[in-house]
């Protein structure tokens, strides 16, 4: 109960800052959709071993062009994954979090007013409208840094897909509490420790286990059978050479 009254007052909060404050896109005539995103509730987003993740890291708001199954089988493969998800917006992790004066470790809030129709990544274009809604996060503030991820959604939750811009509500909060476990916990898990500003449980990232590719297993298996047959020509060269011996002496 405590977590859904503050989770509404922070989203009420946020919406009416937005509209209030911010130049409204509808009223520019360029609709644009709104996604309130973070880990702004009673749990933290952590480390595998359950610390609660540093200021700065990085957490990633966007959509998969991968099935659930495709995610958790190539979650080994950072740079798969990577090629394969769609960003909409970025944080970092302590960003603007309203029940601390300070950046809290393994919190954050973001408010995002961008379109979902032309979500522009390099030279391409896509569209994530109606797609459902994944946080990637890292215990590093580059992809490149990190050791650590965890892909966290929330399945038949309507509040986890994006908004087309010209939706008539083309706003959705979403936030960590929201994920179920372990259904919502692609990469990750639930619970390893409580994070110490709230008491509650936190949703827990894991570790990249990096798996050698199959040109990489040939290389290796290639070194192995050279190392082998040293070894074993090595072995014949000894035996011949005590064979002559024994044959001089008798």
């Amino acid at each position: 109960m405590l977590k859904t009254i503050i989770r509404t007052i922070l989203l009420t909060a946020a919406a009416i800052a937005e509209f209030s404050l911010a130049p409204s896109s509808h009223a520019q005539g360029t609709p644009q959709a709104q996604v309130i995103w973070g880990a702004y509730g009673v749990n933290s987003v952590a480390t595998a071993d359950g610390v609660d993740l540093p200021v700065g890291d990085l957490a990633l708001l966007g959509s998969f062009g991968l099935t659930p199954f495709q995610i958790q089988a190539d979650a080994s493969s950072v740079s798969l994954l990577d090629a394969k998800f769609v960003p909409y917006a970025s944080a970092r992790i302590g960003d603007n979090h309203p029940l601390t004066p300070q950046p809290a470790p393994g919190f954050w809030l973001t408010d995002t007013n961008a379109s979902t129709d032309k979500v522009i990544v390099g030279s391409e274009t896509f569209s994530i409208a109606h797609q459902q809604i994944y946080y990637w996060v890292f215990n590093a503030p580059t992809i490149a840094a990190a050791t650590e991820q965890g892909i966290f959604t929330a399945p038949n939750n309507p509040n986890w897909i994006f908004p087309d811009d010209n939706d008539l509500i083309n706003i959705t909060p979403t936030e960590i509490g929201d994920v179920p476990h372990p259904q919502g916990i692609l990469v990750g898990s639930f619970g390893v420790s409580d994070s110490p500003l709230t008491g509650s449980p936190q949703y827990n990232l894991a570790p990249i286990v990096v798996i050698p590719e199959p040109a990489n297993y040939q290389v290796l298996l290639a070194a192995v059978a050279i190392g082998l047959s040293f070894q074993l020509s090595s072995r014949l060269r000894r035996s011949k050479n005590r064979l002559r011996k024994r044959q001089a002496l008798n």
